[in-house]
């Protein structure tokens, strides 16, 4: 719901008129961190900086974390029981403690990458295995998103694993994007769920070398681009559900792949879709709400009952016409600064005011060698 400031008055005592269950609870959420793919050249170049005050704190807390996590063992699961579900429902609390092991694997890949110790590239070895044994594929994109940097941490490990070690990690990755693209053929052509389907067979055909998956991705992504942004900037999911938490949510998942396509194709950023609808006009859509020139009531005509549900389970985070919090699109300028420069004081503006800083991401993006993709 878009108003202006004037109207909140009325809106809040609607709300306030609406019957709605609070209670104190734990709302589980796993959101893994954007997959920036550095190739081997652009890794040997962070290396190199690695000695930089910036890059030491960045990875300072990764490092840390990886350290933490060779004290514990992989805690892997047989099915991620996650999207659909309540953010207190017991099963989807569960989902999220076993999750923690794709922070580990994170962590502990890129601190073997920083450090060359063979503790960090053992630890990642073990987790990524661990998955790789116990987890079953089921095609839900939203679900085996979150299991995205799996790809990235066998591209890097596969050298150093036994012949044994990479033929399991190998099926179960092929078999993740197989079953992707099985519930692709059926499933839903647009919005921020229909682009995770995409990524995550892309990255199967990148880290297998599977042209095939390849190619299904590059195929699929056009028309899921003209299904998706609107030419006046808007997309599928904010008028789905009224909600610049899933417009954001699309053009992070849309941003995404466009990393990974940087070194086959020209960017998808100020492409034009055959609807008039690009990247950089959605981009655009949310900048008067960024800069607070315009304000957003989150949720109040969603059409999606998962929302309401939410609501009424006393998530707060999805209480009907909430305003949208600014600062949440730190990540997404983030990701876009690349491709839009005057970007920048915008998002650093963000980090003033207390945005979640994500320091890490910053850095693999700085070592992004975009003048030879």
């Amino acid at each position: 719901m878009i108003v202006s400031a004037g109207t909140l008055l009325s809106v809040s005592a609607w709300l306030m008129a609406t019957p709605a269950q609070h209670q104190a609870d734990t709302f589980a959420e796993f959101n893994p961190r954007s997959l920036i793919w550095l190739n081997e050249n652009e890794r040997h170049s962070l290396v190199r900086r690695s000695e930089e005050s910036g890059v030491q704190m960045a990875f300072a807390p990764l490092r840390l974390s990886a350290d933490r996590a060779l004290a514990r063992s992989p805690n892997p699961i047989a099915e991620i029981i996650y999207e659909g579900h309540v953010g207190n429902h017991p099963s989807r609390i569960r989902t999220v403690a076993h999750l923690q092991d794709m922070v580990a694997l994170h962590d502990l890949t890129w601190s073997w990458v920083l450090t060359s110790e063979d503790r960090y590239r053992m630890g990642a070895a073990d987790y990524l295995l661990a998955w790789a044994k116990t987890y079953q594929p089921l095609g839900n994109d939203v679900n085996e998103n979150k299991l995205s940097f799996c790809f990235y941490a066998y591209a890097v490990l596969r050298d150093t694993l036994t012949e044994k070690q990479d033929r399991q990690i190998r099926v179960w990755l092929r078999r993740i994007g197989e079953v992707q693209v099985a519930r692709g053929q059926g499933g839903s052509t647009r919005g921020n769920r229909a682009i995770k389907r995409i990524k995550i067979v892309l990255l199967a055909g990148i880290a297998l070398d599977d042209q095939t998956m390849f190619r299904w991705a590059q195929e699929k992504l056009q028309v899921v681009l003209d299904l998706t942004l609107n030419e006046d900037g808007s997309t599928h999911d904010f008028l789905r559900r009224d909600a610049m938490h899933y417009h954001m949510s699309s053009l992070k998942a849309l941003l995404e792949v466009d990393y990974l396509l940087r070194t086959t194709r020209r960017s998808l950023y100020a492409k034009t879709n055959t609807q008039g609808g690009s990247l950089y006009k959605s981009i655009a859509f949310c900048l008067p709400y960024i800069r607070r020139e315009r304000t957003h009531l989150e949720w109040v005509g969603s059409k999606v009952k998962l929302d309401k549900q939410r609501w009424e389970a006393g998530d707060e985070e999805y209480r009907p016409g909430k305003p949208w919090d600014p600062l949440k699109a730190y990540g997404v300028l983030t990701l876009a600064l690349p491709f839009q420069s005057e970007l920048r004081p915008l998002r650093d503006q963000l980090i003033k005011e207390g945005a979640k800083r994500d320091a890490w991401l910053e850095t693999l993006i700085d070592s992004i060698d975009f003048a030879n993709d």
